[in-house]
């Protein structure tokens, strides 16, 4: 399916929109309604808060600076068993030097996670990002013994990757536990889980949400989350492509297709897909992004991600608000050429046929919108998947709904008091034109689920004029 090469967007402000929606983690730099407001003015639609850093006091003040707006959706990022060494103070090495890392409390240095038995003579162990790399030389009692690659130096707290090694290690961590508490408290819309390595790992978090609406993504960083890649995505609600430490514990140049490769089974399983990390570096210091980087953007939006997540940039950067313009402007600016790739055959629903229907239709017809009438979110993803360069207006009556439409490509939620049980078409394009999203010269097609108990389903398509069919149905007193 190819696209219309054009965006059609209604009711949006000056600044040009991009329907590839932009995640930014707050900080220290965006601790400050005044500069969240600005990064939303410049493209925000979703912020992130990880849990790595902070407390729970901390994190209250920040989701504090977007609660109950509708146009941004709220993140936790729990961070997992995350492998750290223990040192009292950095430790200096020369290249081939050895040195003993134990696992006991006592000591020094120490890996926070007992993996004696998991590692064995051979294993490569990397600290601080992969950028100090060793060699397990031997095993003592109680220890191993690594080998440094080439000169390094090793601080407290860095983090270790162990590639190619199944590790023995928790889910979830006590304080992860913690957070998702915590986030069900705060009716967050979204928990990222790191290190997932399985569906099963997904299912121990299900079971602490519970009945809980928040959305579950699945941080794919390890070769274990990579190998189970299809049943991931199935139990979740989306991926993240957390290309740090992916990038550790597999071959680096091997990331670029695995991420191409992501993003289309996220799409194909019409789930949410982000990617992540060191996506605008430089503008931690710099007001202008390197070329490089502006290339990586382009090319994650190219993929078809429904986001791309900025970090430290506007955590701790010196210019937050720019670097979300900056993604914007770069997703804007090639949306169009982003390529229709999704199988269209072996559906096994009447939404997903319906979806196709409904896509198809507005492509042929060349439509100004598509209307998405519904009380979830699966509808407008299983047509965002088609990155149509159309928006999709989704009308829902539930406000946390209509904050994790934020992530959907393509999408925008307009929240209705209650969705009617009868006429709902007519009713919710009275509602999107009274908006000013649509105007009496469009063509539209909608997209809803009538006569059934199922608020995720899709069932109904229809294309009209706006104007001809509000008239009509003023006329029979609808």
């Amino acid at each position: 399916m190819g696209n219309p090469r054009r965006l059609k967007l209604r009711g949006a402000s000056q600044i040009v929109v991009a329907f590839t929606k932009i995640i930014a983690t707050l900080g220290p730099a965006s601790s400050d309604k005044q500069v969240v407001d600005t990064m939303r003015e410049n493209g925000l639609n979703c912020v992130r808060i990880n849990t790595a850093h902070g407390d729970p006091e901390q994190y209250k003040d920040l989701l504090g600076l977007v609660e109950k707006d509708p146009g941004i959706a709220t993140m936790i990022d729990i961070k997992g068993p995350q492998i750290r060494i223990r040192l009292d103070e950095k430790l200096s090495l020369d290249e081939a030097e050895t040195f003993v890392v134990g696992f006991a409390p006592d000591d020094v240095p120490r890996l926070n996670y007992d993996l004696y038995d998991d590692l064995d003579v051979g294993n490569t162990v990397f600290f601080d990002e992969g950028y100090v790399e060793t060699t397990v030389a031997s095993k003592t009692d109680g220890g191993v013994v690594l080998q440094v690659e080439h000169d390094a130096t090793i601080r407290p707290g860095k983090g270790v990757n162990i590639p190619g090694t199944e590790l023995d290690l928790p889910a979830l961590t006590e304080k992860d536990k913690h957070m998702l508490e915590f986030a069900k408290k705060h009716s967050v819309d979204f928990v990222a889980q790191s290190f997932v390595r399985g569906p099963e790992d997904l299912a121990k978090t299900q079971e602490i949400i519970g009945d809980d609406p928040m959305k579950i993504i699945a941080k794919i960083e390890n070769h274990e989350g990579v190998n189970n890649l299809e049943e991931i995505i199935s139990a979740g609600d989306g991926i993240m492509i957390a290309r740090g430490d992916l990038g550790v514990e597999l071959p680096q140049q091997r990331i670029p297709a695995l991420q191409k490769r992501m993003v289309k089974e996220a799409a194909e399983q019409s789930k949410i897909s982000v990617v992540a990390t060191q996506m605008l570096e430089s503008m931690t210091e710099s007001p202008k992004p390197t070329r490089a980087e502006v290339s990586d953007v382009a090319n994650a939006v190219l993929d078809g991600a429904d986001a791309v997540m900025l970090s430290g940039e506007t955590a701790i950067g010196e210019y937050p608000s720019q670097a979300v313009g900056t993604m914007r402007e770069v997703a804007a600016a090639i949306e169009e050429d982003i390529p229709s790739d999704v199988a269209m055959d072996g559906y096994e629903s009447i939404s997903e046929d319906m979806s196709l229907a409904a896509a198809t239709v507005g492509q042929h017809q060349d439509a100004d919108a598509f209307v998405v009438i519904g009380s979830g979110t699966v509808q407008t993803r299983l047509l965002s998947r088609y990155r149509l360069c159309t928006q999709i207006i989704s009308v829902t009556e539930k406000p946390r709904v209509a904050r994790q439409l934020n992530l959907v490509w393509g999408a925008r939620s307009v929240l209705m008091e209650a969705l009617p049980q009868e006429h709902i078409i007519p009713r919710a394009a009275k509602h999107v034109f009274d908006k000013g999203l649509v105007s009496t010269d469009d063509t539209v097609v909608f997209y809803a689920g009538v006569g059934t108990d199922d608020h995720e389903a899709g069932n109904l398509v229809e294309t009209h004029a706006v104007g001809e069919f509000l008239a009509y149905h003023d006329l029979l007193g609808r």
